[in-house]
């Protein structure tokens, strides 16, 4: 009877210790057969019971990773001023990164990225853009007025580190104010990155009376800057060691664009190359503006919307051209590009929204590492793929080929790649030429 009970008490101290997996099997009589019976029936329960919670879990886990998102800003168009872009990429846990950039005034933009200790990530984020939108405040002022708001009633013990910059694009000055929070990267034109050590204060909600010194950094066309949450230097490795702030400057100096887009995408491989996948347990969240010198802006994308008639394609073919001419285009390209546009506009104008009437966008952008340009026509009119036609035989007697079919052959012909998307509701015809 002892050993059996021993027995009993060895497979229950495995369970309470995590391990379900461990079967109780005590038949010597009819006692300690139901008590194995009892106890493996209430193991299968529990599992149940776990499976439930963790699906429940999961599902709540989701909702909030979906709140959280809500509460971030879409993509701001710098024209030909600024490039800016920003990406989290949320942990298991939810965390309480958040960011945020907007205009305050037609010279100055607002530029925000922050870690919440605990909730209230939408209050927050609320705060700093209604009080940044204030055009007479300073970024000092700003954390210090959120400081104080959300330090009172604070019974969560809630604490906010936040870097907030205001540039100004007509003093070519960026006003920072830190609290607590790592200290950014600055990269000025043609140089590496560096950190930009600006002065710091107290985290917000800390204390209600803390004061937030500015600092003041020339920004001139052609700088760039990166700000980040600790998710990025904290990332682990299998060996449990961190990315650090070495490795972040020279994914970042690794970079051979200054596109903000490219840089964070950099940082992110880098990152994946050392964690090995590893599981995270903090968000990685990184925020990037860079202002574009005399000299990029020639190469910034361009876009135009037209109303999708025949009449169009002339002003299109202006547009598209004055480009090309500016990207330093061979005539040769110039002159298959414009075949190009004809064909795939007059598509549009005739078969897009018949019997109604819409527009057409048509963005082209400059490539390098081959030199070439990529053009995107987008219109919402009838999901059509041009591209699903056979080919026409070009080979055979004229009186046996089928009507249609000979532009867009040309096109793809013409051009090194043709691509045919439809997503939300717009129909999008990507061409990509080479220099």
């Amino acid at each position: 009877m002892v050993d059996n009970i021993e027995r009993i008490n060895g497979a229950l101290g495995e369970i309470t210790g995590g391990n379900l997996n461990v079967s109780v099997n005590v038949r010597t009589n009819e006692e300690f057969a139901s008590l194995s019976d009892d106890i493996n029936s209430t193991v299968v329960t529990l599992k149940g019971y776990i499976k439930e919670a963790a699906a429940r879990i999961d599902k709540e886990l989701e909702f909030a990773k979906e709140i959280q998102l809500s509460a971030l800003p879409s993509a701001l168009d710098g024209k030909d001023r600024f490039a800016l872009k920003a990406k989290m990429r949320t942990a298991k846990e939810v965390g309480g990164d958040f960011y945020d950039y907007f205009p305050i005034d037609d010279n100055r933009l607002a530029l925000v990225i922050a870690d919440v200790s605990g909730k209230g990530i939408p209050a927050a984020l609320f705060m700093m853009k209604s009080l940044a939108s204030n055009s007479e405040l300073t970024p000092g002022m700003i954390l210090e007025k959120a400081n104080a708001e959300l330090a009172l009633g604070n019974d969560a013990e809630m604490f906010v580190t936040v870097w907030l910059g205001i540039y100004d694009f007509s003093k070519q000055l960026l006003v920072t104010a830190n609290a607590g929070h790592e200290f950014p990267a600055l990269a000025k034109k043609g140089e590496k990155f560096a950190y930009l050590k600006d002065k710091h204060g107290f985290v917000l909600a800390g204390m209600p009376t803390s004061r937030y010194k500015e600092t003041e950094i020339p920004f001139a066309p052609g700088d760039t800057l990166l700000a980040y949450t600790d998710g990025v230097t904290e990332a682990t490795n299998a060996e449990n060691k961190l990315f650090g702030d070495e490795r972040l400057l020279n994914a970042l100096n690794a970079t051979t664009s200054d596109k903000p887009s490219e840089l964070i995408a950099n940082v992110m491989n880098a990152i994946d190359a050392f964690d090995g996948m590893a599981p995270q347990f903090d968000n990685i969240t990184m925020l990037s503006f860079h202002v574009y010198s005399e000299e990029e802006k020639i190469y910034c994308p361009r876009e135009i919307t037209l109303d999708a008639k025949i009449e169009n394609i002339e002003p299109l073919t202006a547009f598209v051209d004055q480009a090309l001419q500016d990207y330093a285009c061979p005539m040769k390209v110039q002159m298959q590009v414009d075949i190009a546009l004809d064909e795939i506009f007059s598509n549009i104008a005739h078969y897009a929204y018949t019997p109604r009437t819409g527009t057409a966008t048509v963005k082209i952008e400059k490539l390098f590492a081959p030199d070439g340009v990529k053009i995107v026509f987008t219109d919402s009119g009838l999901p059509f793929d041009p591209l699903k036609k056979a080919d026409p035989n070009v080979n055979a007697p004229l009186e046996e080929r089928s009507i249609g079919g000979l532009g867009i052959y040309m096109v793809k012909k013409s051009m090194d790649e043709v691509k045919y998307a439809h997503k939300e509701g717009h129909n999008l015809l990507t061409l990509i030429k080479n220099f």
